[in-house]
């Protein structure tokens, strides 16, 4: 017979401390995800709103993940009332970037402020009329891509 670890009081559906760390180490792992999707697309020749769109999902799951690795309690509140707001959750990143190592500068800021408008709103997500006017080719995001490569470089050492 195999012994299970309790991660989770069903009754009142509050994370024990394992159950805490195992859904903020889901929301890392699936954070990387998203971002091998867009990897993918990128090497079949499409860079378009949906891989812009899986960057940005990668990017709002990974710091969620951190920012829950970081201190569960304080950030899950946020979950639902910040949602897909980037330039929210890069806030509360900001406060812990020196101990994670990897700075956001003004690039980064930049470019997460001008596709963020788009991604809260999910124009990159769904087809629409709206998202005929998107000026995609307009919308570089090199600076969020390196951001994200070096934040999945260091999710191993956040504690």
């Amino acid at each position: 017979m195999k012994e299970f670890k309790v991660v989770a009081e069903i009754t009142d559906n509050k994370l024990t401390k394992q159950g805490k760390a195992l859904r903020a180490n889901q929301f890392l792992n699936w954070g990387q995800k998203f971002y091998g999707a867009a990897i993918l697309l990128r090497q079949n020749n499409y860079d378009g709103a949906v891989t812009k769109h899986l960057v940005c999902q990668s990017l709002e799951i990974l710091l969620k993940g951190i920012l829950l690795k970081i201190d569960f309690d304080k950030y899950n509140k946020n979950l639902k009332t910040i949602g897909h707001d980037l330039e929210k959750w890069l806030k509360y990143y900001k406060k812990h970037q020196n101990a994670i190592g990897v700075i956001v500068d003004n690039n980064i800021e930049q470019q997460i402020k001008e596709i963020n408008f788009y991604y809260k709103k999910h124009f990159l997500r769904y087809a629409s009329i709206f998202s005929l006017f998107i000026p995609l080719e307009n919308i570089n995001i090199d600076n969020i891509d390196k951001f994200i490569k070096n934040l999945i470089l260091k999710i191993e050492n956040i504690t």
